[in-house]
C-alpha cells in the first residue's frame, strides 16, 4: 500500500506541476567520472546529495545517508567500523573479510576502507551514491557501486562557521570550519566535529547506557591554483570511541545486560591526500595520491548476559579481542577530457597497495563447550594486496542526440596471505598445537561497461547500460581449517553482469527533476561464512552462492513556489538466491531464498520550505526555514537461510529554525516516531537440554537509537 501511495504522489506530482516565470533550478552537475558533468549526461543512476541535504537530513553521518537512500542496504554487524554494503542487492551475504567488499568509498579520488562508512560528514560539499558496477573508473570491488564525496575545498576569501549542538539522548555537538588565503595563490581550510551520544541500549545491571560513544573528527586542507594548474593536499583523522559493539535478543527492547567492561568499540582512521591537475586547452593530466593508516578494535563477550541466560539458563563469562590494522598507498595518473571538450575520454592506470593485520585473541571462555571452541585460541592473519590497473573509458556523439558509452579496465591483483593459530592454555581437543598458513593468491581481469544515452529532447535523457564487474577472491578472516593443519581454501571470485534502464529529466522552467530506472543484476559465487552447527561449534567455512536481482526506482524533485521544495523516492528490488554449492553444509538455504538485508520496498517524502521574513530577537530580516523527510523500509531477511526477518521501519526526521547572513538558529527532532530500526540480526537454534540449553532458540541481533530532540546554531563569519 505504501509503494502504490508514493508512486500515485510522483505520477500526479509530475502531471500537476504547471510552468512559471523567471525561475530556473540549478542543474545538477556529478564527478562521476571524475569531471565535472550534467548528470542528464551520466549513463548510469546516480543519487547526487547537496551539503544542504546532509545537514539537513542526515545529520552530517554518512551512515544515517546509506540508510535513508533506497537501493542502498547497509549492515552494521554491531560495529560501526563493520559497516557493510549492499547495493540493488548485490554484496557478500555476510562480510567474510573486510576485504570482501562490493561498494567502495571515494574521497578526493583516494579509495577509503568501507568501514569510514561511519565517520562524520563535516563540510562536504557533495554525495553521490554511483549504482551499478563501477569496475572502469574505480577498480577491484566496486561491482556494487561507489560513494563519492567530495569535502569543500579551500578557495579564496576569508569565510567559515562554528556551531554547536545540545540534545536528548546524550547529544552534544561542535563544530568549527575556517577558511583563508595564505597568499596570492594559496588557500587553506580546516575543519572540526566532536559528537557525543549515549548508545542506543542501556544496561539493566548499571542503569545507564552500555557505552557513551564520541567522534573526534579533523580535515586540514591546502590548494594552490596557477594559471593552469591546481594542486589540493588534504590530511584528516577520526577518532571514535565507546562504540560498544552489542548482540542481544532482538525482543522489542534495547535493554541488555552486560557485565562493566565486557564490551567496547574503538577506531582510529588517519589518511591523507595530493591532487594535481594540470590543464591544456582541451585536455587535463590529474596525479592523484592516497595514503592511509586505519586501526579498530573490538572487546565483547560470546554472548550477553541476556543471551546466555536465555539459551543456556546460566551467564557463561566469555572475552574476546578482534583488532584490525590497515595501512594502504595509492598513486593514479589520468588523462581526460576538460569540460567544455567536444566529447567525453580518459585513459590512466593506477597502482594500490595495502598491508591488513587481522587479530583474533579468544581469552577467556567459562562455558563447558568453549575449551573445544576453534576461536578458544590467538589468530593473526596477515594481508598483502598489490593491484595495478590501466583503463580507459569515452562517450562519443553518434548522432546528434545519441552517444555511445564504452569502457574497458585490466587488472592484476596479488594477495599474500599469512596465518598463524595458537590454541590457549586448556585448549581441550588433543594433540592441538601452534599452526602456520602461508599462499599467495594472483588474479587478473576484465572489467567494463557499454552504453546509449539519446536525448529524447534537451530536457529528457534515456539511456541503457551493460556493465561487468568483479570482485577478486580472497582469505576469510574467519576460516577455521587452519586448526586441523590445512590450508585455508580460498574464496572464489564474484563476478556482477549488470543491466539498465532509464530515464532522466531536468525542467528548469517548470522546475522539476526526475529520474527512473529499470535494473537486472546476475551475480556468481558472491561469498557467505556459515557455520555447521552453531549450538555444538563454532567453526565454520566460506561458501559462494549466486544470486539475481532486479527492480526499479523513482526520484523526484518538485519546487511547486519559490519557498517549497519537494522531493520523493521509491524503490522496489527483489533479490533471491538463484545457485548454491552442490555440498553445501547449509541444506536449509534453497534457492529462492531471499538475499539478506535486502527490503523489498524502500522510499521516502520530505519537504523544504524557506520564507523570507523579519526575524525576532533582533535578527533583522532572513528566512524561516523548515525540513521535514519520512523514511520507509520493508521488512528484510536478516539472514541467508531466512529463518529471522528485521522489521519494517518508518523514520521521521524534522528541522525548523530561522536564518540571516550570520547565524542560523534551529530546533531539531530526529526518529520523531521513536521506532528503533533492528540493524542486524542472526538465528541461534534451541539447544536441548542434554547439551547444556534451556530448548529455546534466540533471534538476536542489535536494535539503532530511539527518539531524539534537541537545539542548535550555527553562526557564519
Amino acid at each position: 500500500m505504501f509503494a502504490r501511495n508514493v508512486l500515485f504522489i510522483a505520477v500526479s506530482t509530475v502531471l500537476s506541476a504547471q510552468a512559471e516565470e523567471n525561475i530556473v533550478l540549478n542543474p545538477i552537475t556529478v564527478t562521476a567520472r571524475h569531471t565535472a558533468e550534467p548528470l542528464l549526461d551520466v549513463p548510469f543512476t546516480v543519487n547526487s546529495i547537496s551539503e544542504r541535504q546532509l545537514e539537513d537530513q542526515y545529520r552530517g553521518q554518512l551512515d544515517e545517508l546509506l540508510w535513508q537512500t533506497p537501493g542502498v542496504e547497509p549492515n552494521a554487524s554491531g560495529a560501526p567500523w563493520q559497516t557493510a554494503i549492499k547495493i540493488r542487492g548485490v554484496g557478500p551475504f555476510n562480510q567474510v573479510s573486510l576485504d570482501d567488499t562490493s561498494v567502495i568509498l571515494y574521497e578526493h579520488g583516494v579509495p577509503l576502507p568501507q568501514y569510514k562508512a561511519a565517520t562524520s560528514t563535516v563540510d562536504i560539499a557533495q554525495v553521490e551514491v554511483l549504482k551499478g558496477p563501477q569496475g572502469t573508473l574505480y577498480g577491484r570491488n566496486s561491482d556494487a557501486g561507489v560513494i563519492n564525496i567530495t569535502p569543500n575545498k579551500p578557495h579564496a576569501g576569508f569565510e567559515g562557521h562554528i556551531g554547536a549542538e545540545i540534545g536528548t539522548e546524550g547529544h552534544y555537538l561542535g563544530e568549527a570550519v575556517i577558511n583563508d588565503d595564505l597568499s596570492d595563490n594559496l588557500a587553506g581550510r580546516v575543519a572540526l566535529r566532536y559528537t557525543h551520544n549515549d548508545h542506543a541500549y542501556h544496561n539493566s545491571l548499571t542503569g545507564k547506557p552500555v557505552s557513551e560513544p564520541n567522534t573526534l573528527f579533523g580535515r586540514a586542507s591546502l590548494r594552490w591554483q596557477g594559471e593552469r594548474d591546481d594542486v589540493l593536499f588534504s590530511a584528516e583523522h577520526d577518532r571514535q570511541r565507546d562504540s560498544a559493539a552489542v548482540f542481544s535478543l532482538l525482543d522489542g527492547n534495547a535493554v541488555t545486560k552486560l557485565q562493566p567492561g565486557d564490551v567496547d568499540s574503538s577506531a582510529t582512521h588517519s589518511n591523507a591526500s595530493l591532487n594535481w591537475r594540470h590543464d591544456w586547452q582541451q585536455f587535463h593530466l590529474q596525479s592523484t595520491t592516497g595514503w592511509g593508516d586505519f586501526s579498530n578494535q573490538v572487546i565483547a563477550p560470546n554472548f550477553s548476559k541476556t543471551l546466555s541466560e536465555h539459551i543456556y539458563g546460566k551467564d557463561y563469562r566469555s572475552k574476546n579481542v578482534l583488532d584490525s590494522d590497515m595501512t594502504q598507498w595509492f598513486q593514479e595518473f589520468h588523462l581526460g577530457s576538460n569540460e567544455d571538450a567536444p566529447f567525453f575520454w580518459l585513459l590512466g592506470a593506477n597502482y594500490y597497495h595495502s598491508k591488513r593485520l587481522s587479530h583474533y585473541h579468544g581469552l577467556y571462555d567459562d562455558n563447558p563447550l568453549g575449551s573445544y571452541n576453534p576461536f578458544f585460541a590467538e589468530l593473526n592473519r596477515h594481508y598483502t594486496t598489490d593491484s595495478f590497473a590501466v583503463f580507459g573509458e569515452a562517450t562519443y556523439p553518434l548522432t546528434e542526440r545519441l552517444d555511445v558509452t564504452t569502457g574497458l579496465r585490466y587488472t592484476w591483483n596479488n594477495l599474500d596471505y599469512q596465518a598463524d593459530w595458537t590454541p590457549n592454555a586448556g585448549y581441550a581437543v588433543p594433540g592441538a598445537t601452534t599452526q602456520h598458513d602461508a599462499q599467495k593468491l594472483r588474479d587478473n581481469f576484465l572489467t567494463g561497461r557499454v552504453a546509449l544515452n539519446y536525448a529524447l529532447t534537451d530536457d529528457v535523457h534515456t539511456y541503457a547500460t551493460y556493465a561487468h564487474g568483479y570482485k577478486p577472491g580472497g582469505f576469510s578472516d574467519w576460516d577455521t581449517g587452519i586448526v586441523s593443519g590445512k590450508p585455508a581454501a580460498a574464496y572464489k571470485p564474484a563476478t556482477v553482469d549488470s543491466f539498465e534502464w532509464g530515464v532522466k529529466s531536468d525542467f528548469p522552467d517548470q522546475r522539476i527533476q526526475a529520474s527512473a530506472a529499470l535494473f537486472y543484476n546476475r551475480t556468481k559465487n558472491d561469498h557467505v561464512f556459515v557455520t555447521p552447527d552453531p549450538t555444538v561449534s563454532y567453526a565454520n567455512i566460506t561458501e559462494n552462492y549466486d544470486t539475481k536481482s532486479k527492480g526499479m526506482e523513482l526520484a523526484l524533485s518538485w519546487q511547486p513556489v519559490d519557498t517549497l521544495t519537494l522531493h520523493g523516492n521509491l524503490a522496489y528490488t527483489d533479490a533471491r538466491i538463484s545457485g548454491k554449492p552442490q555440498n553445501s553444509i547449509k541444506p536449509a538455504i534453497d534457492i529462492g531464498n531471499r538475499v539478506p538485508d535486502v527490503p523489498k520496498w524502500s522510499g521516502g517524502l520530505a519537504a523544504e520550505y524557506r520564507q523570507p521574513m523579519a526575524l525576532p530577537l533582533g535578527m533583522g530580516n532572513g528566512n524561516l526555514v523548515g525540513f521535514i523527510s519520512y523514511q520507509y523500509s520493508d521488512k528484510r531477511a536478516a539472514t541467508i537461510e531466512n529463518q529471522l526477518d528485521l522489521k519494517a521501519h518508518h523514520q521521521v526526521n524534522a528541522r525548523i529554525g530561522v536564518e540571516n547572513a550570520n547565524l542560523d538558529l534551529y530546533v531539531w527532532g530526529n526518529n520523531l516516531l521513536d521506532e528503533r530500526r533492528e540493524t542486524h540480526g542472526y538465528y541461534f537454534p534451541a539447544l536441548p537440554a542434554e547439551y547444556g540449553g534451556t530448548g529455546r532458540d534466540a533471534k538476536m541481533g542489535a536494535m539503532d537509537s530511539g527518539r531524539s530532540v534537541g537545539v542548535g546554531f550555527r553562526y557564519h563569519f
